[in-house]
């Protein structure tokens, strides 16, 4: 393990991400946290909460977020590209110019 490496270490399991079973964990933690975001009042996502509903240990989720505070980040992040995302679709679909800018706008306040 060297100093970059966020990983925990358990024995047994590969350090290849791309090689666990579940597939591509952090992109289902993200989507699980985001869905939680959009639809519940009091979202929970802290890790253990994802994890269980996951069907994986709290531990696999500490290889792609050491804790509550980088997960938080990555979600913030992940909505804002979301936003972006969108903000741009309306525009093109607008024409751009005034009225692409405007579709913008609106998209920002509705989302």
């Amino acid at each position: 393990m060297n100093a970059n490496d966020n990983s925990v270490n358990i024995k047994g399991e590969t350090k290849n991400a791309s090689s666990y079973h579940h597939g591509d964990l952090r992109k289902a933690v993200l989507e699980l946290g985001m869905v939680r975001i959009e639809k519940q009042e009091h979202p929970d996502v802290g890790l253990r909460a994802l994890a269980r509903d996951l069907g994986v240990s709290a531990t696999a989720l500490y290889r792609h977020f050491p804790n509550k505070d980088a997960l938080l980040d990555a979600l913030a992040l992940e909505a804002l590209y979301r936003l972006g995302s969108n903000q741009a679709k309306a525009g093109m679909a607008a024409g751009g110019g005034r009225e692409g800018f405007l579709e913008v706008g609106i998209t920002y306040v509705e989302w």
